[in-house]
């Protein structure tokens, strides 16, 4: 398919005079020659006509079917007859009529000879990696293929020269944090910004023409390609060229868009095993986590990231391609409403990674109304769908919950992983009892203190759970609620009062604190209120 506009475009210098019914002409299928005896009932706008110009304004005139059609003529003394006709667009070049083939033809072959390498490819099955080495080493170029964090899915690197793209990809396998910003503020100045995805622009500090092209699937940003030229041919339609390259990607990826949308195609087909409850044996979870696009060191944790607002709709891409930047070479995966991170470590620590304490992790997660949940760390990757399904499990049950917490918007697995108990003994209890009145397995004083605070309109509940979480410590209870410690001693007073409890006595502090998280989870999670 040959783009008028483009070939136009590119012998804009030579045109002399032109009228155009369509101002924007689109692709043709090939070039044809008007001669004395051309059949009016044969003209297509499938085609493009040349000729001498008596010939083109005879056959402007015939023309009587439906569509726009494009007709140039060659060079010519007079030009007294080139006059506007409806349907057609006419062309007057001060090209002679083998010039105006050859130039024409030239451009053509480009399009011909770039088909052909698709379909050639797509023959032969070798799929996007073939197809990416192919277009490389035909446009002389560098031809990268990025996941939305700017990670490599496929590269072809010429050896004609380099740039600092494809030396730091070639380095790493991804653009690091500062290169991608500075991309996407120089794509942000490009005068065809937006214009289907597509970007041009020549980096100041080398001697290349970059091209950019953003994939989408289904609506959703799924990857970045990348072509860098050194000399760019006139004859080539580099905005015809990788639209058509796009295209044929997104046509590979198939029902496996989820092998490029995620920050890790591996990890993200072993998530999707998992939920579709694929039977996994632990030796092919333990085969399949070894075999990671980043290689996982000898301890890992399941990092899940919720989005916890009903009412709203995150950018799933950009807070993926955020979270790669912040990582690094971590394995990352997108989920229907989560994403998941594996981070590895050569040491088992109880301690949470610097990452997830770097405010601007939180910040992020506040952003985007997020939580993360964290499990600790292991080694032995058979437990990997048990702590990812439980990480999960926490995070759906945090989005409708909220807590002190010194980390932020960040949760430590461990600390809070009662409310999973308890999210499963209250399935259980459904199961079970066709009930979901799980507060039945509260104490009774904990009954008393709710209503007592519905009444008053008072917080003993809360009081006497972070009193309890906090080791009976007065001070810190204070500083997680935000209160001055005579206030929270006088509230530890008014709870002893109305539940005659002896919060000395080992056995009351566990039942109690079970029965206010229990009543916590009940309100905030279940919705449910207590009469």
């Amino acid at each position: 398919m040959t783009n008028l506009s483009f070939c136009l475009k590119r012998m804009a210098p030579h045109i002399d005079e032109k009228f155009m019914s369509d101002t924007k002409p689109g692709q043709v299928l090939g070039i044809k020659i008007l001669d004395e005896n051309f059949k009016p009932s044969e003209l297509s706008a499938e085609y493009v006509y040349i000729g001498e110009l008596s010939n083109v304004m005879r056959a402007a005139v015939s023309y009587d079917n439906d569509g726009v059609i494009t007709m140039i003529s060659a060079k010519a003394e007079d030009r007294a007859i080139f006059l506007p006709v409806k349907m057609v667009n006419l062309v007057a070049m001060d090209y002679t009529l083998s010039e105006l083939f050859n130039n024409l033809n030239a451009i053509l072959e480009v399009y011909s000879a770039w088909d052909r390498i698709i379909t050639d490819t797509l023959y032969k099955g070798e799929g996007i990696n073939g197809l990416i080495s192919r277009c490389g080493e035909f446009l002389e170029a560098q031809v990268m293929l990025f996941n939305t964090g700017y990670h490599l899915l496929a590269g072809s690197f010429s050896d004609r020269f380099t740039s600092h793209f494809s030396s730091e990809v070639c380095l790493a396998e991804y653009l690091c944090y500062d290169t991608v910003i500075k991309l996407e503020q120089r794509m942000a100045e490009c005068e065809d910004g937006e214009k289907e995805n597509y970007y041009h622009f020549m980096p100041s500090d080398e001697d290349t023409q970059v091209f950019v092209r953003h994939i989408y699937i289904d609506g959703v940003a799924a990857a970045t390609l990348m072509v860098i030229m050194q000399a760019v041919p006139d004859q080539y339609d580099m905005f015809y060229l990788t639209n058509q390259l796009a295209s044929v990607i997104k046509s590979l990826a198939g029902s496996r868009a989820a092998g490029i949308d995620v920050g890790s195609n591996k990890l993200g087909a072993l998530v999707s095993d998992i939920h579709k409850k694929r039977h996994l044996s632990t030796l092919e979870i333990t085969d399949r986590l070894s075999n990671l696009e980043y290689k996982l060191r000898n301890y890992v944790r399941c990092i899940n990231i919720n989005f916890n607002d009903d009412d709203y709709d995150p950018p799933y891409e950009e807070v993926l391609r955020k979270v790669s930047f912040l990582f690094g070479q971590c394995n990352t995966a997108l989920y229907k409403n989560s994403i998941l991170v594996i981070y590895s470590d050569d040491a088992k620590t109880h301690q949470l990674p610097d990452v997830l304490c770097n405010e601007d992790f939180n910040n992020l997660l506040e952003e985007y109304h997020a939580v993360a949940v964290v499990s600790g760390s292991f080694r032995h990757y058979d437990k990997f769908e048990s702590v990812y399904l439980l990480c999960r499990r926490l995070g759906r049950i945090l989005r409708k919950m909220t807590f002190p917490n010194i980390y932020g918007r960040v949760y430590p697995f461990d600390e809070f992983a009662i409310y999973v108990s308890i999210d499963l003994a209250a399935k259980q209890f459904a199961d079970s009892l066709g009930s979901t009145d799980i507060v039945l397995l509260a104490d009774p004083a904990i009954i008393t203190l709710y209503r007592y605070d519905k009444e008053h309109n008072s917080n003993l509940c809360d009081v006497l759970l972070n009193y309890l979480s906090h080791g009976r410590s007065v001070s810190e209870t204070a500083k997680a609620l935000f209160m001055h410690r005579n206030t929270v001693q006088n509230k530890i007073a008014k709870i002893s009062s109305l539940t005659w409890l002896d919060l000395s006595d080992g056995n009351v502090q566990q039942r109690m604190l079970y029965s206010c998280q229990i009543v916590k989870y009940y309100t905030e999670y279940l919705g449910q209120t207590l009469i």
